[in-house]
C-alpha cells in the first residue's frame, strides 16, 4: 500500500494546486478505492470456493467468520462514504 501512494503521488497530478490542502484526497480515495474493490472481490472468492466444495454436513463456523467479514467490509464501505460526502 505504501508504494502504491508513493508511487501514485507524483504520476497522478500533472499541476497540483499546492495551496489546497485537499488536493491530495482524490489520490489517496483513488487509492483507497482499489483495496476497498479487493477486498468486496476476495469476499466473493471465499463463498465461491465453499461452495464449489459443499459438502452434505455445510461447515457452518466457517460461514459465519465468511458473514462476520463481508458485515465489517460493509461497515467500513459505509464509513469511508461518510467521510468522501463530508470532504465534499
Amino acid at each position: 500500500m505504501k508504494v502504491s501512494f508513493q508511487s501514485a503521488l507524483p504520476s497522478s497530478i500533472d499541476n497540483p494546486d499546492l495551496t489546497d490542502p485537499y488536493s491530495v484526497f482524490g489520490i489517496v480515495i483513488y487509492e483507497l478505492l482499489s483495496l476497498y474493490n479487493d477486498s468486496v472481490w476476495s469476499l466473493r472468492n471465499h463463498i465461491c470456493s465453499v461452495e464449489a466444495t459443499w459438502p452434505q454436513d455445510p461447515n457452518y463456523p466457517l460461514l459465519h467468520e465468511i458473514a462476520r467479514h463481508a458485515i465489517h467490509v460493509s461497515e467500513t464501505l459505509s464509513v469511508a462514504l461518510e467521510s468522501i460526502n463530508a470532504l465534499q
